[in-house]
């Protein structure tokens, strides 16, 4: 599963661990600070390729508006390449490559008030050339 490999890719990046701070198709309620991946579904198939364009959306939840921030940043460096190139591998053996569709942005911020107060999101999205699943 792709947004399974990207997690893995992740977890190793240094940027949390799977099932307690990295999650797969959902937001959970806690805790308060999470990075979610979720599958977005992808670009119609042009060239007889063996490969698929799929899409995934990326977001980080942070009680700290700054720290959501600096981690959706580190996730898009991970992730995106830039100058070294967007070419990665998953642990599993995926090869993928990789480009962010835009850089991130703020989602929203919760109010006050509630008691997810104060929490910030961030998302990107990713376009990732890969192997069908």
């Amino acid at each position: 599963m792709l947004i399974r490999d990207i997690a893995q890719i992740l977890e190793l990046g240094g940027i949390g661990t799977i099932g307690a701070d990295i999650f797969l198709g959902q937001v959970p309620a806690s805790p308060g600070n999470v990075v979610v991946l979720f599958p977005t579904g992808g670009f119609p198939q042009d060239l007889p390729l063996p490969d698929v364009r799929m899409t995934v959306q990326v977001l980080v939840r942070d009680i700290s508006y700054r720290a959501a921030y600096e981690r959706i940043w580190r996730i898009y460096n991970l992730l995106d390449g830039g100058k070294r190139g967007r070419f990665i591998q998953a642990p599993t053996g995926r090869r993928m490559v990789a480009q962010a569709m835009q850089p991130p942005q703020s989602l929203q911020r919760e109010g006050l008030g509630d008691e997810s107060a104060g929490r910030s999101f961030f998302v990107f999205n990713l376009s990732v050339w890969t192997n069908r699943d």
